[in-house]
């Protein structure tokens, strides 16, 4: 019982975390987490938003996500 509940509240900040860091590699701010407030349509958006290719360059968190590959 008491697992059931500590489990889900020391993963919701690590979750955030990973969250976020996801959206500044797509460019997007990381108040778009809370599009999960909205009902189903906020839950199909994450996950859209989440699935996104992330952007080539530097970030606001890192050098670079996505290296440059030259075409062959």
């Amino acid at each position: 019982m008491v697992l059931s509940l500590v489990a889900p509240a020391a993963s919701l900040l690590p979750g955030l975390a990973a969250d976020t860091r996801r959206f500044h590699d797509t460019g997007r701010s990381e108040w778009w987490c809370s599009i999960h407030l909205v009902p189903l349509i906020g839950q199909i958006v994450f996950l859209a938003f989440m699935a996104s290719d992330g952007k080539r360059g530097p970030t606001a968190m890192e050098r670079s996500p996505k290296p440059w590959k030259p075409n062959l």
